[in-house]
């Protein structure tokens, strides 16, 4: 599922970057010790803002803050801290207001000595508290939890005939990524290179559509590993102030040792894995249908699970050991594979869509069905009935505006803009589709989701309006341009 970041950037600031300050420069501040001192050392240092530092020996371990003013005194002097936010251009992410305050904070030049170490020590450290504090809620889990292995109890529905789903684990993309970060100040190009192979290219091509905020390019994953992988003081800073920073390949770095415990974890039980995604997948799919796929591990930011033909992707850094939502979006992004294994199979009616209006509207309601039945077998969040439905009708009201067009004046633009809003984010196709395919598996079993994936998103609607009355999620105008746009040649 893509997580739009708003006003994400890149500009050529990403080049600029490199120009981190050399270890020949550095300069050790002398007094008190700077691996020894005690918090009554610093508050006798001159000009030392007293509140800061409360803040910091109420709020940050002494041995976490030995090992940050050690890092940061080995700036060659505190005013080398003023470069630091233009890190944020790797990720493109200067909207987090996070980031803005802790970029505003150190737009100041800091006094020399320790009062400007101990106030740089302040502004770094809050901003991690304040990130790792507020993901309560967040689809990125910022911590692992200890949390032991456990499955979710399957489903209670019963697979079609002959139906199957074999299963098989990819830690492949990982691991590579987990390889080059854990390679100190690796080269740009070595990095780019160990990037170039189809598993992603797949990444980049998923996170280069429309939806995404910005076009992701292998230059930019690249440079991010580059980052992740430095030993340079303003690198490590930034991945101290941001532990999910440089595309959360800081939150790798950090937690390395875990994710290889993860990825044993998760390897050692990959048959319970795969009979309990079979069971999940299989009384949706078409009688008969048997598929051998497998699941991709990645680390990347904008999407907590995503999908490109056979490829299911889950970017581990998002669950961590949270196991009820990992194994939740592997059956919403396997089922996605699934759904392109059977349109392969299957030959969908030939519509007439002569204009560029029909073929936005077929499209949008190819993402409903796609991204719905998904979304119905595996909700991309918790949401409460109430919220389900406000989004639900929120992505009739875009359909409802599509069909306006259409009879009116066309703007392919604004269309673009439509069918972006429907699927960004786990948007409203995702819970308008799911809406959908609910009430027609209380009418006719989950058989009708395995017939209608045989079909196209147009068959989807038509069955959605023939078959649940009064089909109130639909306007008038909407069925009418579904049953204009369902007739085949």
């Amino acid at each position: 599922m893509p997580i739009p970041f708003a006003g994400r950037l890149l500009s050529i600031a990403l080049f600029a970057i490199a120009l981190a300050v050399p270890a020949a420069a550095r300069a050790q501040l002398t007094s008190p010790d700077t691996a020894h001192w005690t918090w009554s050392d610093l508050r006798s240092q001159p000009a030392v803002d007293t509140s800061q530092l409360r803040w910091l020996e109420d709020n940050v371990p002494i041995d976490e803050a030995h090992a940050l003013l050690s890092r940061i005194g080995q700036l060659s002097q505190p005013a080398a801290i003023q470069m630091l936010p233009s890190l944020s251009y790797l990720e493109g992410n200067q909207s987090s207001r996070s980031l803005r305050l802790l970029a505003d904070s150190l737009a100041i030049r800091p006094a020399a000595g320790w009062a400007g170490q101990v106030r740089i020590a302040y502004f770094l450290a809050r901003s991690r508290k304040v990130i790792l504090d507020n993901a309560s809620g967040s689809t990125y889990q910022p911590r692992f939890s200890g949390t032991p292995f456990s499955l979710p109890a399957p489903p209670s529905a019963k697979p079609q005939p002959g139906a199957a789903v074999a299963l098989s684990l990819d830690f492949a993309p990982a691991e590579t990524l987990l390889a080059i970060i854990g390679t100190p100040d690796i080269p740009y190009h070595d990095a780019l290179a160990r990037i170039s192979t189809p598993a992603f290219d797949a990444l980049v091509i998923h996170h280069g559509q429309s939806f995404y905020d910005i076009t992701l390019t292998r230059e930019q994953l690249a440079l991010n590993l580059v980052h992740a992988s430095s030993t340079q003081p303003l690198d490590e800073l930034y991945r101290y102030a941001r532990p999910g920073g440089f595309y959360h390949f800081a939150d790798v770095r950090e937690n390395a040792d875990r994710y290889r415990a993860l990825f044993a974890t998760l390897a050692a039980h990959r048959e319970d894995i795969a009979r309990y995604l079979n069971a999940s997948l299989s009384p949706y799919l078409p009688a008969g249908t048997r598929i051998d796929r497998r699941v991709s591990f990645y680390f990347d930011d904008l999407s907590d699970g995503w999908g490109y033909n056979d490829i299911a992707a889950v970017p581990l850094e998002y669950y961590k050991d949270d196991f009820a939502r990992m194994f939740n979006t592997m059956v919403h992004e396997t089922f996605h594979a699934a759904q392109a294994a059977v349109r392969r199979t299957s030959t969908p009616p030939a519509r007439r869509l002569p204009t560029e209006a029909d073929s936005a509207i077929a499209q949008a309601f190819s993402y409903v069905l796609g991204e719905g039945t998904a979304n119905y077998l595996a909700p991309t969040l918790a949401r409460s009935a109430a919220s389900a439905d406000s989004m639900s009708r929120a992505g009739a009201a875009i359909l409802a505006e599509l069909v306006a067009m259409r009879g009116g004046d066309w703007n392919a633009a604004r269309a673009q803009e439509l069918l972006n809003r429907g699927v960004a984010g786990g948007g409203p196709f995702y819970w308008l589709g799911a809406a959908m395919a609910r009430e027609l598996v209380a009418r006719d079993g989950p058989a009708a989701i395995g017939r209608l994936l045989q079909s196209d998103g147009l068959a989807f609607a038509q069955a959605y309006i023939s078959r649940v009355r009064p089909a109130l999620l639909l306007s008038e105008p909407v069925r009418e341009a579904v049953r204009q746009l369902a007739v085949t040649p």
